[in-house]
């Protein structure tokens, strides 16, 4: 009896989603209004990519990827139908690579002649970046502007590990690879500090720049509002930063106003997505799309409550594998959303991808991150783009553990230990290294650090020397890489997208449709998986202390690790 109640619960879910389906293709099969207004409306997480498997695409569905609001976008702007874009912000959460990719999207809307009007009903940074790409802003009565720049924070917590008897042992490569830092010291270094100012500057110096540019604002203006921070609604009107003070009833009749004199309809932005993709009978070229998002690890990807997602490579390998085995796919695309990880992983994926771009073209579109591990995939490409704020660079490993026999003593617990060869306990993590085992792993992460600069030099072609003096650990900024030579120039997905229909000897005009990598293991495997939907930790010092320790439970399985964290803060 309790066997035929489950089933008849799996034969109505089953039967659900399929009345679901078919209402869905109905909407997409309807025609869109002659004279609309598109409705974007961009709160809480603009993810990179919807949550693997059924269970998570069902109920994380209804928040657009980063890559749906763009082409939306970017096809409102070309379609005669689409008069105006209606833009609410309230509270996006996201980096700012690709907050600037929505930002373009909506400067090339305006560029098309169609006005944006933007609510900003968010008090966050993101909000008032995204919304000054606007034609017009407007605010509630009783909002907040806020403008105040952007924060690096990095937390030391050798006093932490210091008090209950734990030590952090590491070794790496170059004095610019400080990932470890935050273990082995309680402040910065005077090199860390360079590095992370010059990364404020230039990070704050795009913000501040864009927003005065999309506002009409001199330079000497923006920067006043910036060291004031935060603003009334009132004294972003008087400065000029908005246009007025209105609620969202009132920002639609301004458009209706804005567009007359013939009447207009809302469109929402789900709906027209939809419309955009290919019909079922349609068979343009296929791209694939392939994204790394999260740390590397080996074996298969995850997603994880405290540290969210991580990039396995057994799913990823298998996915280029199928990539190289579809006649179909005519051209691969790229998006690299990693601060690194695991060296090994790294060294699989760029195995993978090399392998890959000897058949099909590959263009790598870098996001938020694509530092350390994270490049070492990306030079694999035949094109690499970034957006301009992107954290990449940091050439260099490391490896470490915490011994733990101050915290064991401290608590009274004994070991005993039997072994035959000195080494066996080396990556135990009861006793520090001997100055032997240093030595030993110092060799083996210069010898990862030297096969790192060659991945470089060979796909970036440059000479030894050139890489040498890029290879210190150090990050850069997108907009910095360029100048180095890390990366061919400045652009986000759909720019990565065009150049891979180009590479592919397709025309720029020319419909294609994108397959998402890696797939999901179909509607029973999500079930089953019942993933986690969480990209983070909830906010607060404590949860980002434990999502620390969570990643690093994870890597602590790595041997050596190509890894940057570096967090940077929009309030």
């Amino acid at each position: 009896m309790r066997h035929s109640r489950h089933l008849t619960a799996i034969v109505l879910l089953v039967a659900s989603l399929m009345l679901v389906a078919a209402g869905m293709l109905l909407l997409r099969r309807s025609p869109l209004p002659e004279r609309a207004v598109l409705m974007v409306s961009l709160q809480d997480d603009l993810p990179e990519e919807r949550g693997h498997g059924m269970v998570a695409r069902v109920l994380g569905g209804r928040k657009p990827t980063v890559l749906q609001v763009v082409r939306a976008l970017d096809a409102a702007a070309a379609d005669s139908r689409i008069v105006a874009v209606n833009l609410h912000l309230g509270g996006v959460r996201c980096g700012l690579g690709r907050a600037q990719e929505v930002r373009r999207a909506l400067l090339r809307v305006r560029a098309a002649g169609k006005p944006v009007v933007a609510l900003l009903a968010g008090t966050g940074l993101l909000d008032t970046y995204i919304a000054s790409a606007a034609s017009e802003v407007y605010m509630l009565p009783a909002g907040s502007l806020m403008i105040a720049g952007i924060v690096v924070e990095v937390p030391f917590l050798r006093g932490v590990l210091d008090r209950v008897g734990i030590f952090p042992d590491f070794v790496t490569t170059g004095d610019g690879k400080d990932s470890p830092d935050p273990y082995t010291r309680t402040s910065m270094s005077e090199t860390m500090r360079r590095n992370m100012n010059r990364i404020v500057d230039d990070l704050q110096g795009q913000i501040l720049s864009d927003m005065a540019a999309g506002r009409g604002l001199e330079s000497e203006a923006m920067e006043r509002l910036a060291q004031r921070g935060l603003l009334t609604a009132r004294d972003a009107m008087e400065a000029g930063f908005v246009n007025g003070i209105l609620h969202a009833d009132q920002i639609a009749e301004r458009i209706r106003h804005l567009v007359a004199p013939d009447a207009v309809e809302e469109l929402s932005l789900a709906r027209y997505t939809r419309h955009l993709a290919p019909g079922w009978l349609a068979r343009p070229a296929t791209l694939a799309l392939v994204y790394v998002t999260g740390v590397l690890v080996q074996g298969e990807s995850l997603e994880n409550e405290w540290y969210g997602r991580a990039a396995g490579a057994a799913t990823l390998s298998a996915a280029f594998k199928s990539i190289r085995d579809d006649e179909n796919i005519v051209a691969v695309v790229l998006r690299v959303d990693s601060p690194g990880g695991s060296a090994e992983a790294a060294e699989i994926l760029w195995r993978e991808i090399t392998l890959t771009a000897a058949s099909k073209p590959v263009v790598v579109s870098m996001g938020d991150y694509a530092a350390s591990g994270g490049y070492y995939i990306a030079v694999a490409g035949d094109e690499i783009l970034a957006d301009p704020s992107t954290i990449t660079g940091s050439i260099g490993v490391f490896a470490g553990k915490f011994a733990l026999q101050g915290f064991y003593d401290w608590v009274g617990m004994n070991w005993e230990q039997i072994k035959r060869t000195p080494n066996a306990d080396i990556f135990h993590d009861r006793l520090p290294w001997t100055p032997e085992q240093r030595q030993l792993l110092q060799a083996q992460i210069e010898e990862v650090h030297d096969r790192f600069k060659q991945v470089v030099a060979e796909g970036r072609d440059l000479s030894v020397e050139e890489v040498e003096n890029l290879a210190t650990g150090r990050i850069f900024t997108g907009r910095e890489a360029v100048d180095a030579g890390l990366v061919d120039g400045l652009g986000g997905l759909p720019e990565a997208i065009a150049a891979a229909t180009r590479r592919a000897g397709l025309s720029d005009t020319e419909q294609v449709r994108l397959r998402i990598y890696p797939r999901g293991g179909g509607f029973l495997a999500g079930l089953v998986q019942g993933q986690s939907l969480s990209l983070g930790p909830a906010g607060g010092p404590f949860a980002g202390a434990m999502a620390e320790a969570a990643l690093w439970d994870r890597l602590a399985r790595e041997r050596v690790v190509a890894y940057a964290p570096c967090r940077v803060v929009l309030p």
